[in-house]
């Protein structure tokens, strides 16, 4: 694979179709897995009281958090699918007709659905565990760098993406303390 060599239309239309599978992997069943992964830390990871594992234990503060991720991330979709709808730029293929995407998406690109998703999922989960936060971030990071990887979306979509999914999740945070819903 050449490095940027001549321009991204050009870096995207000589991927192999290796690099093109772990690309679309990362833009795809990364997240995925993600989800899955946060779902089983909510549930399952040790708690602060306690210095052995007890999976399960204090129910109620595992299912309060796991509802606050949750709000924050279809919040921040629901939002971001409300702003394509509005703002109706389309997808980097639209843009520039020499682009040839690894996958076909007919719907508008700014903000990134994605991006908003798992960078709500990251920070909301950065407000329950830090260490946690950041590994989630780092994954939303990789998954907004595969889809501009693989031609369905621009730099700004994503960028726009992470900032709906960071404000939303900050102001669902704030509201959750504010209402003492937060433990």
């Amino acid at each position: 694979m050449k490095i940027l060599s001549t321009s991204p239309i050009a870096f995207i239309n000589a991927v192999t179709s290796v690099e093109g599978q772990f690309i679309i992997f990362c833009a795809t069943w990364l997240g995925i897995l993600t989800l899955v992964w946060v779902i089983v830390f909510l549930l399952f990871r040790p708690l602060r009281e306690h210095s052995i594992f007890a999976p399960l234990e204090n129910l109620a503060k595992r299912w309060n958090n796991l509802v606050l991720v949750f709000v924050s991330v279809l919040t921040s979709y629901t939002l971001s699918v409300v702003l394509k709808n509005y703002f109706k730029i389309g997808r980097p293929d639209i843009l520039n007709i020499n682009l040839r995407p690894l996958m076909q998406l007919s719907d508008y690109g700014f903000p990134s659905g994605h991006a908003s998703f798992y960078s709500a999922l990251a920070v909301s989960l950065f407000f329950i565990d830090r260490r946690a936060g950041m590994f989630a971030g780092l994954l939303a990071l990789v998954v907004g760098a595969a889809r501009i990887l693989a031609g369905v979306h621009t730099p700004l979509d994503i960028l726009g993406g992470f900032i709906l999914g960071t404000l939303t999740a900050v102001i669902i945070d704030f509201i959750a303390e504010k209402l003492a819903l937060r433990p």
